[in-house]
């Protein structure tokens, strides 16, 4: 009977031992998977023609980065040589005259409190020349290259925006300046804000950049967004 025992323990051992193997075999594999299928699917890598909503973003924020710029600092100069917004050319030589009678224009027509240019504006106008205009392009490239890292400092950009918009408006409104043409202020300013919450809502997903686990060309955070 302890010959017949003996077999036994040695195959079952060798049973547990085959069971094992193929359990860390199983194991290793399931990792492996795990880190092919996040680098596969990962969203940043997936090309920009395949994310058109993220290519909106991206179109948006260098739009923004291009108006916002060149305004701010024409309403900085302005404000510091005490004078006219359609004047500051003498003093900003690098910017284009058509660029200069546009925005002039847009103030006149539209944006009053643009030419009035108060200190609160200015003050304004001057966050937006050294912090929000050049995290507008950041913003641009963060959506391009899918950088997770920019969804606080671009989720704190939205709300700023939102908030100059809603003080700009009440002031131009409310104020006693209302524009000529308000139908052009709300054109003008409304995507702005429509963006801005879109970008919010797009942002506060954890991994914004990340694409599903079935790997179809999509976050799951762009359904949030709409």
């Amino acid at each position: 009977s302890g010959a017949a025992k003996k077999p036994s323990s040695s195959s079952s051992s060798g049973a547990a031992a085959a069971s094992a193997a193929p359990a860390g075999k199983s194991s290793s594999g399931s990792k492996s998977d795990r880190v092919r299928r996040k680098d596969a699917h990962d969203y940043s890598k997936v090309p920009l023609e395949d994310r058109l909503t993220d290519l909106m973003y991206v179109l948006w924020y260098l739009v923004m980065f291009a108006v916002v710029m060149p305004v701010a600092l024409m309403s900085v100069t302005a404000h510091y040589k005490n004078v006219p917004l359609a004047n500051v050319g003498e003093h900003l030589p690098f910017l284009a005259p058509c660029v200069i009678e546009a925005v002039a224009k847009f103030g006149e027509i539209a944006d009053p409190m643009m030419n009035l240019n108060p200190g609160w504006l200015v003050a304004m106008q001057g966050f937006n020349l050294l912090v929000c205009g050049p995290l507008y392009l950041l913003t641009a490239f963060g959506f391009l290259f899918g950088w997770n890292w920019i969804r606080v400092p671009a989720t704190i950009n939205s709300v700023w925006t939102l908030y100059q918009i809603a003080m700009h408006g009440s002031e131009t409104f409310f104020g006693g300046v209302a524009p000529i043409e308000p139908v052009t202020y709300l054109v003008a300013y409304a995507p702005a804000v429509l963006i801005s919450m879109a970008t919010y809502k797009r942002l506060s997903m954890v991994e914004p950049f990340y694409a599903n686990e079935r790997g179809v060309f999509k976050a799951v955070a762009l359904n949030a967004a709409f």
